[in-house]
């Protein structure tokens, strides 16, 4: 979830429900606090349903940078890039990249300026870990 500055609205992207087992979502939310709404936003492709992940508001593209989280087969390492006057998600190959993880965090990096400064540090990148299992791994981000 982030905030939005220049629509001044908050963008809610995936999550998921446990009932026996995760239903992921990858269904993507505006809430304008002007109407107090919440708005789905309609655009695709789109990243796969995930909770846990990293996502970042970088002010210098107006975009939204994600990267990882947990889905249906475990920890993942994808990076997508959402331009958020284009309404339009877009799949980046980095040649090089953390590797999969969730539970980490993510800053844009103000001082550089640019989404190439955009820093995820540690995270679980154990097997998947079902409620109530007590164990995990930790990892140093790269």
């Amino acid at each position: 979830m982030v905030y939005d500055p220049v629509n001044e609205r908050v963008l809610l992207f995936g999550g998921a429900v446990w009932e026996d087992k995760y239903t992921f979502f990858n269904d993507f939310w505006s809430y304008d606090y002007a109407t107090n709404t919440w708005n789905e936003l309609e655009c695709s492709p789109r990243p796969q349903g995930r909770f846990n992940h990293m996502m970042v508001y970088d002010p210098e593209r107006h975009q939204l940078f994600l990267f990882g989280g947990f889905s249906a087969g475990d920890r993942i390492g994808d990076t997508w890039l959402y331009d958020i006057e284009a309404n339009e998600w877009t799949q980046l190959h980095p040649l090089d990249s953390p590797a999969p993880r969730s539970d980490a965090a993510i800053a844009y990096d103000e001082e550089n300026g640019s989404s190439s400064s955009t820093t995820a540090t540690a995270g679980t990148t154990a097997t998947h870990r079902t409620p109530g299992s007590t164990t995990s791994g930790r990892t140093a981000g790269r």
